[in-house]
């Protein structure tokens, strides 16, 4: 049986699967984070952007769902399409924590901004009524890669922002990576194949 190729169509294997490691996840610092953004300079009151790139190894893509209503008639229950979809849950991020902490920080500082520690205050220079959500918001990408580490599938999800930094458990009997998480909450996520 002859398949016609067009030149939209890729002709592959049936046993080609994705695997589990085989994805990069990126995201730019909002902009209440970009004013105090440094490339090279480690301080306390400046955070390096690109430090949580190459530390991320897990993710999660969430269910996709637009549920049913259920409509009761007759004795009997029909069901239609809600045509809405619910709010996703947080996604949970898991990281290696570098040795100077430059990758936990930026998480450490977004949080900050959002609720300073010691003063319970929202503490951006971007006042809340000039930049409003988008000051502390950006998006996450997530792009899934083929066998050769090109991108095939893009997921991104909008209006990011952290909502827990997870803690950090030390111990004298493991000498393994010290690994934390993230979790951040969004509006919307859209998948567009590359």
């Amino acid at each position: 049986m002859n398949i016609p190729v067009t030149s939209n169509m890729q002709i592959q294997s049936m046993l080609n699967k994705q695997r589990k490691d085989k994805f990069v996840m990126v995201f730019s610092l909002p902009e209440a984070l970009k004013i105090i953004k440094s490339d090279i300079t480690r301080a306390n009151n400046k955070v390096i952007p690109n430090t949580m790139q190459f530390s991320i190894y897990g993710t999660v893509i969430p269910d996709i769902s637009v549920p049913e209503k259920e409509i009761p008639y007759g004795g009997q229950t029909m069901k239609v399409s809600s045509m809405a979809r619910p709010s996703y849950p947080n996604n949970k991020i898991n990281f290696t924590v570098d040795n100077l902490f430059n990758n936990y920080w930026v998480i450490y500082k977004w949080l900050e901004i959002l609720n300073q520690e010691r003063e319970s205050i929202y503490k951006s220079k971007i006042p809340r009524d000039k930049g409003s959500l988008k000051s502390y918001e950006t998006t996450i990408t997530v792009f899934g890669l083929d066998e050769y580490n090109n991108r095939v599938i893009q997921f991104n999800f909008y209006h990011c922002f952290p909502v827990l930094l997870g803690g950090i458990q030390y111990s004298d009997r493991d000498p393994g990576e010290l690994e934390s998480t993230f979790e951040f909450t969004y509006h919307q996520l859209e998948a567009t194949l590359l």
